[in-house]
């Protein structure tokens, strides 16, 4: 009876984050792509990616950092528009079905893992309703498909009995093609593979071991986005090659070694995903194309602590049991993951909360393994998981007022 129910459960999930998204496209894109809405979304530039997205001839040299982005987002785009689609709803059809994938893959991690449907389905619904889903799964921007192939790249730790070398190779190619960075999932999820075979062999030897298993896959993968990163040179007339040390080396601008700003950094990395407690707008220096003004998550206030710590300890506590009992190469390799993006943005981009949507299904498979999120301690968990979704949806309808005002202010 289970094994016939579950799909059904997937489906059903997968409908429901469908239906969510394309509710929040629904006249959330009109202002945000407009050309001086740049950088105004908590520091994304919507309208450049939404341009990537439906102009071929655009502006498409951000490849050294998202390889395929082009070539994958413009293609169903431009079928769409082909058949009379305007280019809003093409790339509103775009990120549904990319919510829709999002859903199915989690959904179906959490049942690999054992977890019962009705946590399943509550842990689904927390995540299609929290503030990194809201804030960024319906608008264009590189961050909702990149939170989907950081799920793809931890498909071989999901299954890893069916785990094999074509698999592996894709579950990297995967992990590489929208954000370089989201490349550390597949190599930690294939290696995640390989370290449960060889726990009996000694320090050096399971190293290299490890090594050998990741070296293919990785090759294949990476020669894989190699590939089409030369096709989409040749499509799009703007596009560089992801294989562009200059380009990358101007990346260092975004970072700063600031010790004193890490724990702010810290709380809106690991409680960003869940929920922001509200959005002000700060005056910045515009430029010709943007607006003067950028919209920053605040935490503010006890309540707003509180639930941030809640979740703090929520996501904590599965990771140490993921790594203490490492009963799940899954869980493993999403802890190793979540903890290295974590350290990353803790000195790299202006913005962290720009980067919650990736370190979402990461934080969400950890709280399934909570064990605050199982037994006597569900029913406070629930409750954590309605008042966050509440105060998520809050702030987004906050942040959308307040770049309505400032785009009517000029």
């Amino acid at each position: 009876m289970k094994a016939s129910i579950r799909p059904g459960l997937v489906l059903a999930l997968c409908l429901y984050a469908g239906v969510r998204t394309l509710l929040l496209c629904n006249g959330f894109q009109i202002e945000l792509i407009d050309q001086r809405a740049m950088n105004l979304w908590f520091d994304a530039d919507i309208p450049r990616v939404f341009d990537v997205m439906v102009d071929r001839l655009g502006d498409h040299g951000s490849s050294f950092k998202h390889p395929v982005f082009s070539l994958l987002s413009w293609s169903p785009v431009a079928l769409l528009a082909s058949a009379g689609i305007p280019d809003r709803d093409a790339v509103s059809t775009l990120l549904v079905a990319n919510a829709i994938l999002f859903a199915g893959l989690f959904s179906s991690y959490l049942l690999a893992l054992k977890l019962d449907m009705f946590r399943t389905a509550c842990l689904t619904i927390m995540c299609v309703e929290s503030a990194a889903f809201q804030s960024f799964f319906a608008v264009p921007e590189t961050f909702p498909f990149g939170a989907t192939t950081v799920l793809i790249g931890l498909l071989p730790a999901a299954f890893p009995g069916r785990a094999k070398l074509p698999v592996k190779s894709a579950a990297i190619a995967a992990s590489l093609a929208i954000t370089i960075t989201n490349v550390w999932s597949g190599l930690v999820a294939v290696a995640a593979t390989r370290l449960r075979e060889t726990e009996t062999l000694g320090f050096t030897r399971r190293v290299r071991a490890v090594g050998t298993a990741v070296a293919l896959p990785a090759i294949i993968g990476g020669t894989t986005i190699l590939i089409l990163a030369l096709a989409q040179d040749q499509i799009f007339s703007r596009a560089g090659m992801f294989v562009n040390p200059r380009a990358l080396a101007g990346e260092s601008q975004f970072l700063t070694w600031a010790p004193s700003t890490w724990p702010e950094r810290a709380l809106a990395l690991v409680s960003g995903p869940w929920f922001v407690g509200d959005a002000s707008l700060v005056a910045t220096h515009a430029s010709g194309r943007s607006v003067g003004y950028v919209l920053a998550p605040r935490w503010t206030g006890g309540p707003d602590l509180l639930l941030a710590g809640a979740w703090a300890v929520l996501t904590i506590s599965g990771a140490l049991a993921s790594l203490r009992r490492e009963r799940s190469q899954l869980l493993f390799a999403a802890t190793i993951v979540w903890i290295s993006f974590i350290a990353l943005h803790l000195f790299y981009g202006p913005e962290p909360f720009l980067f919650v949507a990736h370190l979402l299904p990461l934080a969400a498979i950890l709280v399934a393994s909570s064990p605050l999120f199982t037994g006597r301690a569900l029913p406070l968990a629930l409750g954590i998981f309605i008042l966050s979704a509440y105060k998520s949806s809050a702030f987004v309808l906050e942040a959308r007022t307040q770049v309505e005002w400032a785009l009517k202010s000029l």
